[in-house]
């Protein structure tokens, strides 16, 4: 069926051959660790043995951002062009750019250079920094990336073992029960992060407003008591921008104050970016004190 209504829109290059392989049929909303894990695992079998010279993922726009982010960070120099395909609506709907843009990412996965990508629209764009600004042709955007980027710099120095599903689904829950992204908005209270860390979460990617800035003030609506309680308990917080914007902590008293807290800046990494990065990071890494150390060598337009 999928080769009937690609070839319907023409017909592919002779050099083209490809084999599907399902891991499952959900709506992308619906991603949980095991459904990375089965991903992860699918992706570096294929790359590990060499069955593909391209690879290409179709998958849901309201997660796109976060999974092509997460690849970025666990394959950030494969030996294949590693393609995500998406599209607003499902194929056979009217206005529906689906099958169009399968094509385009098949096509770019036979020709581009090794690297993660990602095709909606009829654009190729980076999978760092993606941003899912509104439903429409042209709602994705790459924040904070003058050049695109496909490729990275390595995590770790050894590629961590994806192959066993079942061992990648432990560490990425395990991971991510001790994570929480939160959006900074006005009243926010203290006591709901304190809440969050008794419940067991030591790791906070923070949303703050512009360049890194958030209410400090003596008030029931101010973040400082949470940032003094999770210094006592070693909580960490790694703080991005609702605004297309570089969080460095230099141009405001409160972010000033933020970084004498222990808040850790993530410069031009969206919010999505940020999190896979820690979720990686603390999943793959063999100690706490590694993990905190690469989520701070992260470097603007690394690759």
């Amino acid at each position: 069926e999928l080769m009937r209504l690609l070839e319907a829109e023409g017909s592919l290059p002779g050099r083209i051959a490809f084999e599907e392989v399902e891991l499952g049929r959900i709506l992308s909303e619906e991603i949980a660790p095991e459904d990375w894990a089965r991903l992860l695992a699918a992706v570096d079998d294929h790359l590990r043995q060499g069955k593909a010279s391209g690879i290409v993922i179709a998958h849901g726009t309201d997660t796109l951002a976060w999974t092509a982010s997460l690849l970025f960070w666990l394959f950030p120099k494969p030996a294949v062009p590693i393609v995500l395909a998406a599209s607003l609506m499902p194929a056979g709907r009217e206005g529906s750019d689906a099958i169009p843009t399968l094509r385009a990412a098949i096509q770019a996965a036979a020709s581009s250079e090794p690297g993660v990508y990602v095709a909606f629209g009829g654009r190729v764009l980076s999978p760092l920094n993606l941003r899912f600004e509104r439903v429409a042709a042209d709602g994705f955007r790459n924040w904070n990336l003058p050049v695109p980027v496909h490729t990275g710099s390595p995590l770790f120095a050894d590629a961590p073992a994806l192959g066993d599903r079942e061992a990648v689904r432990t560490r990425l829950e395990e991971a991510i029960n001790r994570t929480a992204v939160l959006r900074v908005y006005p009243g926010m209270r203290a006591d709901l992060l304190i809440g969050m860390m008794n419940a067991g979460v030591r790791y906070f990617v923070l949303e703050l407003y512009d360049t890194g800035t958030a209410s400090l003030r003596e008030s029931p609506y101010s973040l400082r008591r949470a940032f003094l309680e999770a210094k006592d308990r070693g909580v960490r917080f790694f703080c991005t921008s609702q605004q297309e914007g570089i969080v460095d902590f230099s141009r405001y008293v409160t972010s000033h104050e933020l970084w004498r807290e222990g808040a850790v800046p993530m410069g031009s990494l969206t919010t999505e970016s940020a999190y896979t990065r820690l979720v990686a990071c603390l999943a793959f890494s063999e100690t706490e004190e590694e993990a905190l150390e690469r989520m701070e060598q992260f470097e603007t337009g690394a690759g």
